[in-house]
């Protein structure tokens, strides 16, 4: 069976979400945006699939990944940021205020062989 279309009912079912928090405090800072980054503002939603492994149960791979996003919110620490208005210069920014990412961990009853 091949990958299944966009069209096809998935069956997901989400099991939680969180907004996670880098691992250390990182300091309060803004970052100036662009011209082109406030002109092409939007959200970058990703999802993940992952093929069952008997030795990685759901449970260590959602811990693993959890604990590598909050790493990687430390040096990057804009990605837990929020977008704001700064009316002195009159333009977007993003405040680095280590707010937190969103992380949703659901299950599909569908599998497929690729």
């Amino acid at each position: 069976m091949g990958i299944p279309s966009l069209i096809d009912d998935m069956k997901v079912t989400l099991q939680r979400s969180s907004l996670l928090l880098p691992l250390e405090e990182t300091e309060k800072r803004s970052m100036f945006l662009s011209i082109i980054d406030q002109v092409l503002n939007f959200n970058v939603d990703t999802v993940q699939f992952f093929a069952a492994n008997p030795n990685f149960p759901p449970e260590t791979i959602v811990d693993k990944l959890e604990t590598s996003l909050r790493r990687v919110l430390v040096p990057y620490d804009f990605l837990a940021g929020r977008l704001r208005y700064n009316p002195q210069q009159d333009r977007l920014e993003i405040d680095c205020n280590c707010a937190g990412a969103g992380f949703a961990v659901a299950a599909s009853e569908r599998s497929w062989q690729i």
